[in-house]
């Protein structure tokens, strides 16, 4: 009669032998320094048991691993880590603000911006000051909450009728997602805004839930009297392994690239705009 198979490790017991090895400890000697039982742990790494959020945090506070590998391991339990973002502007991440200043001055003549999880807008080329030099109050601060809805509001007006309804419901939809997980009622006061502006259906999320998200959707811009299309491309700044922006900043970059790649954009540099968010500010800081 043949036995029957064992199930698999599952991703949590494939972690927690992984750093049990790692750290050359047995089952036995594992369990006393969690004051539990072999066979718990046996169990654990076999997939036989669920344990508590407190029991993963307390393995990954025994073994001392840093915020990433403790979120990675509440992942595998099926928790959701606790979101504690970085600063950006804090004195540890000089390097990151470089990087990303080097990579900002490259994209001109192309409009580019850096926002962090709040939304707040974190850094911005000249051709994006120059694009989007009537939205804002160029002596301030720049919110990207305002510049979300502007963009929205211009790939609505953009978009054929097939898509326009179906790229609103999308993005309503991952930005109330976003809100529910970290808790912001800001997304939500935005979603109502848009709600209200484009008339999106009642039924909103189900229609979302049918449509695949895109990484890059048509936008249109009014420059000069002239119409400009684009392609509105966003990509998120992460860190290496299954749990992104787990110890440095939530940070996504936002793009556009002319639809006709020799369109000429040279009008948007073509200003000396200045603002504290202008990646000029970081290479004079990291120059002197």
């Amino acid at each position: 009669m043949s036995q029957p198979r064992k199930a698999p490790p599952t991703s949590l017991g494939r972690l927690v032998r992984f750093w049990r090895k790692t750290f050359a400890l047995s089952q036995e000697e594992l369990a006393l320094q969690l004051q539990s039982s072999t066979r718990h742990i046996s169990r654990l790494e076999t997939g036989k048991v669920h344990p508590s959020r407190e029991v993963v945090l307390s393995i990954a506070q025994f073994f001392n691993l840093k915020k990433r590998d403790a979120a990675n391991l509440l992942i595998a339990a099926g928790y959701i880590p606790e979101i504690v973002d970085a600063d950006f502007r804090a004195p540890e991440y000089r390097w990151l603000r470089k990087t990303m200043a080097i990579n900002f001055k490259s994209l001109d003549p192309y409009p580019a911006m850096l926002t962090d999880r709040d939304n707040n807008i974190l850094m911005c080329n000249k051709s994006w000051l120059g694009l989007f030099q009537d939205h804002f109050d160029l002596s301030g601060n720049l919110y990207a909450s305002t510049y979300l809805e502007a963009v929205i509001d211009a790939i609505a007006a953009g978009a054929n009728e097939n898509d326009r309804e179906n790229i609103l419901c999308a993005f309503c939809l991952s930005l109330k997602q976003e809100a529910l997980i970290n808790q912001a009622p800001v997304l939500e006061t935005m979603i109502g805004r848009l709600e209200k502006r484009h008339g999106l259906p009642k039924n909103w999320p189900q229609k979302a839930a049918q449509f695949e998200p895109r990484m890059s959707v048509p936008i249109s811009f009014v420059i000069d009297g002239e119409k400009h299309e684009f392609y509105h491309v966003c990509n998120a700044i992460t860190s290496l392994g299954p749990v992104e922006n787990g110890t440095e900043p939530s940070l996504v970059i936002m793009k556009l690239f002319p639809k006709d790649i020799d369109r000429d954009l040279s009008m948007l540099t073509a200003h000396e705009f200045d603002h504290p968010c202008l990646y000029t500010h970081e290479i004079r800081k990291n120059e002197s």
